[in-house]
């Protein structure tokens, strides 16, 4: 049977108002995730316990 690990990344955005966020950053960041064998399999945008906007991106990758 398959087992896998898990991360999960949490991701502020940027600015006064908290909306400012760095795409190319986060995609630059996945795509050197992935090289280590990480798969995104969900993500969400919520307001963190400081009242700031984030994202949060869910990953994982089989156990050898």
């Amino acid at each position: 049977m398959k087992q896998f690990e898990y991360k999960i990344l949490e991701i502020p955005a940027k600015g006064f108002w908290g909306i400012r966020i760095n795409f190319q950053g986060i995609a630059e960041q996945l795509t050197e995730l992935g090289k280590e064998g990480w798969e995104a399999i969900t993500h969400s945008a919520d307001m963190n316990a400081s009242g700031r906007r984030t994202i949060i991106i869910i990953l994982k990758r089989e156990i050898n």
